[in-house]
């Protein structure tokens, strides 16, 4: 994940990534599971919302909490 969030030049943005992961990293992983029943495929699953979260930052920025909730669990059972 350090390697991930170093990719991202804005100190900001950095932070609140990080930030977004640690907050949702436990329950995302749960909903992954869910789907996959495989431990490392839920865990790419988890990195691979966060890399897609990167690309659309400024967007969910914007949305309230709840709807931020709403698209990480979505883009994680799309994923």
């Amino acid at each position: 994940m350090l390697m991930l969030l170093m990719t991202i030049q804005d100190e900001a943005d950095r932070g609140y990534v990080a930030t977004v992961y640690e907050q949702n990293k436990h329950k995302l992983y749960r909903v992954a599971y869910d789907i996959v029943k495989n431990h490392h495929d839920a865990e790419d699953c988890v990195q691979d919302v966060i890399i897609a979260l990167i690309d659309y930052l400024d967007t969910f920025r914007a949305a309230t909490p709840v709807h931020q909730k709403t698209i990480l669990f979505r883009m994680c059972r799309n994923i």
